[in-house]
């Protein structure tokens, strides 16, 4: 299905408009950014084409499986793919399986599949080893989750590592140093939301211990290991009734055991999570979603490229995406951007497309 042409776009076109006004009418505290953010990916979500990309990016093998959510490392110059939704959005099953584009090849290869179907996780790379934790089981709504894996990347095994104290979705999970953290989620009813920090020894620990808890408890955020600390960077409160995106960010001292406030993402947002790492001591994320005040469309998929410098404390945007789209998995291998998966506003839903363009930093970044 191409992009809407002649009286089809136009009409897509003036009932964009005609909601956006409506919108604003009806809502005057919203600030007009945001009421012009919707016009304008909303606009683009009906008549832009995704799978025309522009600029200097270009479309590589499309992914063999429709993926939201699946969490990605970038691993022995390929991208590896974990789990998540399968289908259109939501109402659909989860995913045990477990893929890697290679973009010297620009193929797709099956790996073995995850131990379990399971959703809601991040992944965490030590050396050849991949960890997952958490999460929640099976198709929507899931079940609760307390197991945590590790995947070893050389032998195409599977194994299991101590579980969780309690079972948590939706959390961060990072490694620093010699330690792996689970930061946040959401608990079995999938509303409550927990700040959680918790402790894993990588050499020979047997349990998890708690650690300072996150300032404001979320799920849906992302973490990120830098220069000794940990960050964590947006999220949401709530999962199933009333989800409120967070703009927060927070930076996190092992040696104090003590978290403070960084500045704040541009906009709120979440599930941008799978497209999310650090590479030249920055922070990158991809896409993501964002839950606003405005009728009808409650919740907008993003096309952004954001990027975090801590030493100067600054968020700075980086060439955007082809379309705006929600837990698109992403990473760099050899210099080169790597977005797959992911679900587009719309009907369209989980998508199939993979793009690439290359990484670079300008001189002004």
């Amino acid at each position: 299905m191409g992009r809407p042409r002649g009286k089809a776009a136009a009409f897509a076109l003036v009932l964009v408009l005609l909601l956006a006004g409506a919108a604003f009418a009806a809502f005057r505290d919203v600030p007009r950014w945001v009421v012009k953010d919707h016009l304008a990916r909303a606009a683009a979500a009906v008549l832009v084409d995704p799978w025309m990309p522009s600029g200097d990016w270009r479309s590589a093998a499309p992914s063999p499986v429709l993926r939201l959510e699946g969490p990605a490392v970038a691993a022995n110059g390929r991208l590896y793919v974990f789990g998540g939704f399968t289908g259109r959005e939501w109402a659909a099953p989860a995913l045990k399986r477990v893929d890697y584009y290679d973009p010297a090849a620009d193929s797709w290869t099956q790996v073995a599949d995850l131990p379990i179907d399971v959703t809601h996780v991040t992944a965490a790379k030590d050396g050849p080893r991949i960890w997952i934790a958490g999460g929640w089981h099976g198709p929507h709504p899931g079940k609760r989750v307390r197991a945590t894996w590790t995947y070893d990347t050389q032998t195409d095994r599977w194994h299991e590592g101590p579980p969780l104290p309690k079972a948590l979705a939706g959390g961060a999970l990072v490694r620093l140093g010699r330690s792996l953290h689970y930061i946040g989620g959401f608990l079995e009813d999938r509303d409550t939301t927990v700040g959680d920090h918790l402790e894993l020894d990588l050499d020979g620990g047997a349990e998890w211990r708690p650690r300072a808890p996150l300032p404001i408890p979320r799920g849906h955020l992302a973490g990120f290991a830098l220069d000794g600390k940990i960050y964590a960077v947006g999220g949401q409160a709530r999962h199933d009734t009333n989800p409120i995106d967070l703009a927060a960010v927070h930076v996190y001292d092992p040696d104090e055991d003590r978290w403070s406030a960084r500045a704040s993402l541009p906009s709120p947002r979440s599930h941008f999570e799978p497209g999310s790492f650090v590479i030249d001591g920055r922070i990158v994320i991809v896409g993501g979603s964002a839950n606003q005040r405005l009728p009808i469309i409650k919740r907008i998929h993003l096309s952004d490229v954001l990027a975090y410098d801590p030493a100067s404390d600054r968020w700075f945007e980086l060439p955007g995406l082809p379309v705006g789209l929600m837990a698109p998995a992403a990473g760099v291998v050899d210099g080169r951007l790597i977005v797959t998966n992911g679900s587009t506003i719309g009907s369209r839903g989980t998508q199939l497309e993979t793009f690439i363009r290359p990484f670079t930093w300008t001189a002004e970044q």
